[in-house]
């Protein structure tokens, strides 16, 4: 049976890897989390989505001792459903599923150019996507990614 969600095509959008000079490895390092946040948008009258995940270890300009490097990843999927699928199965299922797939390339993207890096081949570490995706859907309008929610939401009152 085929699954109803299909990767159509990824693209990476940007990767930046920069060794920092002033890391030094440890025996017991703390687990670095990435940042990360997605935007997904529909297109008109079909069941075919864009979803954009940017994903960060030390986004800022300021270099830890504790990371090996400083990573952004931006990454991009077209995904559809296929036509039977209900609305229900696509609320369901795309967020957690199509940020799943984009976060595992992204993953093996950075492994493969950390690899003959300075410090060695850097693997983000596993996250918990559903966190992440509530995190979003419940954040306060006033936090500086929802502003422009907050302007669309008072136009249309």
């Amino acid at each position: 049976m085929q699954p109803p969600l299909e990767l159509q095509d990824y693209w990476i959008e940007e990767l930046i890897v920069q060794a920092n000079p002033e890391y030094a490895e440890q025996k017991a390092s703390p687990q670095i989390l990435p940042e990360i946040d997605f935007d997904i948008s529909k297109a008109p009258r079909q069941k075919k989505f864009l979803i954009c995940m940017t994903i960060g270890i030390l986004r800022g300009k300021d270099m830890k001792i504790s990371a090996p490097y400083r990573i952004i990843v931006t990454i991009s999927g077209h995904y559809y459903f296929r036509k039977e699928t209900d609305e229900q199965t696509i609320r369901k299922m795309l967020a957690p599923n199509g940020l799943a797939i984009l976060y595992g390339i992204a993953r093996a993207t950075v492994a493969q150019a950390t690899a003959c890096g300075r410090h060695g081949k850097f693997l983000l570490p596993t996250v918990d996507l559903i966190e992440i995706i509530r995190a979003k859907i419940n954040a306060p309008l006033d936090v500086p990614d929802n502003r422009e929610k907050q302007k669309t939401r008072k136009k249309k009152a």
